[in-house]
């Protein structure tokens, strides 16, 4: 099958009153180059990056302190928040929770009451202080020694690296909800504003359509999560999140992220949690930079893809905001639920719950249905692939997850205990029918996975093609899987973060809606 090009840019129909009258403006502040296309109101937009024919630059990351650097540099923080156009709020808002800061921070004086106190008063500081607040956390940080040998500096590794979200990436993230609502109301694109005006009158947003759906770009805590979760349950960094982005802290060593007991009263509720302990990942003095280094330039690349109008247009080259926003939210819907499998490591339903949510959102952005990505071959090239792409320091943060990932699948044809007791190879699946059926192990488990993702609407297939295997592969297996299984939705999100040019391609489908 021949592959269908991805557009470069798409055409759309801006009515001449936006932005009092200043169209073109509009698309050049969202980093856009604009051409009239025809007599009426219609325009060819086109990704500046697109135009030159470069990387995008709409995200970035410097490296502030750690190792490597001689001289810390916490004055850029200061020059990107004063730069921000989102800093300038309510002053009172950074009064309230600077109380907040203050009370805190003179509580408590472990690790977890250290690294929180660092994430609000680098949330809450005004972008004035953040110099100061940025140093002395890191200063901190390095001093701290452990309890047994006041010599041992377990963060004398420790790194500040400061990801900047440009304000052309949410401008064009927030077109998508401007052009929906325009698609919608018809009368609103011909200049009858009716509602929007008095909406505008009273301090509403006229163009919020979903815009709840694709926000985590305002501050990147939907991106940053996966990240910083990325040796779960380690913890090796911590992300404060600004509206100019991230100041992010790496500790130069992966430390326990769970405690050993219920750590708050919700703690004491029941849950499932993991039956096996996971090794202690060693990690090197610059596995810390490269691994944020190697991340933040992979979304760079992959918010070029995402907010190229081209991509999200139909095989006539018209722009669809509603296709826009239906790859926009997926992807960050993938972002989110991958950084909360990460978090619930403590709760196996909760993660397995969501591990299902993952596969189906992976299906639409890969192509791939579940039984191929539960795979254990798929999962392993899939392996191969994130190997290749990540360089080998980075790998020691990035990559312990996504191997644990493909040795639960492996592991979870254990759980097929007739098979091991009755000593075959593989599956054999006797049917009513009187006909038998042989399963390979991988492939039992990625059918087995696809009946439990099945089961969320209550356990029993509906389609009466599907009643046999499916009650048979229940009873084949002990219902018991790896904990790690979980992982897998990680694994395919390095995949995709590795191979940006593909997720263009799945996205556009051919110019189909």
């Amino acid at each position: 099958m021949t592959s269908v090009a991805v557009p470069d840019s798409a055409v759309v129909n801006a009515p001449a009153w936006l932005w009092g009258g200043k169209v073109d403006k509009l698309f050049r502040t969202a980093g856009f180059r604009v051409r009239r296309e025809g007599s009426g109101g219609d325009r060819r937009i086109r990704t500046v990056e697109m135009e030159r024919r470069v990387r995008p630059d709409l995200l970035s990351i410097e490296n502030l302190a750690g190792p490597g650097i001689p001289l810390p540099r916490f004055h850029r923080i200061v020059d990107v928040a004063r730069r921000d156009e989102w800093e300038a709020v309510d002053k009172s808002i950074f009064e309230g929770l600077s109380t907040k800061r203050r009370a805190l921070s003179s509580q408590g004086n472990d690790v977890i009451d250290a690294l929180n106190r660092l994430q609000i008063q680098i949330a809450t500081s005004s972008a004035a202080q953040l110099e100061q607040v940025a140093g002395d956390a890191y200063s901190l940080l390095r001093r701290m020694a452990i309890e047994t040998d006041s010599k041992v500096r377990p963060f004398a590794n420790a790194g500040v690296h400061l990801v900047n979200r440009s304000v052309e990436l949410v401008h064009r993230l927030k077109t998508i909800g401007m052009f929906l609502r325009l698609e919608s109301e018809p009368q609103l694109a011909r200049g009858l504003l009716g509602a929007a005006s008095k909406a505008l009158k009273s301090g509403e947003h006229i163009f919020a359509s979903a815009f709840g759906l694709t926000s985590g770009v305002v501050t990147l805590d939907a991106y940053l999560g996966p990240l910083v979760g990325a040796l779960t349950p380690f913890v090796w960094a911590v992300a404060p999140t600004r509206t100019f982005g991230s100041v992010m802290f790496t500790l130069g060593q992966p430390i326990v992220g769970t405690a050993s007991s219920a750590a708050e009263p919700l703690n004491l509720l029941l849950s499932r949690g993991p039956t096996e302990a996971t090794k202690l990942p060693r990690i090197q003095v610059d596995s810390s930079s490269a691994a944020a280094n190697w991340w933040i330039e992979r979304l760079n690349l992959m918010f070029g893809v995402l907010t190229n109008p081209g991509v999200h247009s139909t095989s006539g080259e018209r722009y669809s905001a509603i296709k826009h926003l239906q790859n926009a939210a997926t992807v960050e819907q993938l972002f989110r639920r991958v950084g909360a499998i990460q978090a619930v490591h403590r709760d196996r339903d909760a993660r397995q719950v969501l591990l299902f949510t993952v596969l189906d959102t992976l299906e639409r952005l890969t192509g791939q249905p579940i039984e191929q990505l539960c795979l254990l071959s798929n999962a392993r090239r899939a392996l191969v692939r994130c190997r290749a792409a990540i360089p080998s320091g980075a790998a020691d943060v990035l990559m312990p997850a996504a191997e644990r990932s493909v040795v639960a699948l492996e592991d979870a044809q254990n759980g097929f205990y007739l098979r091991r007791q009755l000593r075959q190879a593989n599956v054999e699946i006797l049917l009513p029918s009187g006909a038998t059926r042989s399963l390979e192990p991988e492939r039992a488990v990625a059918m087995y996975v696809k009946v439990l993702r099945n089961a969320t609407h209550g356990h029993g297939a509906k389609h009466a093609n599907k009643i046999e295997i499916t009650n048979a592969l229940l009873a084949h297996h002990n219902g018991e899987l790896p904990h790690d299984l979980g992982l897998v939705g990680y694994l395919y999100l390095l995949d995709l973060l590795g191979n940006p040019e593909a997720l263009a391609a799945r996205l556009y489908r051919g110019g189909k809606d």
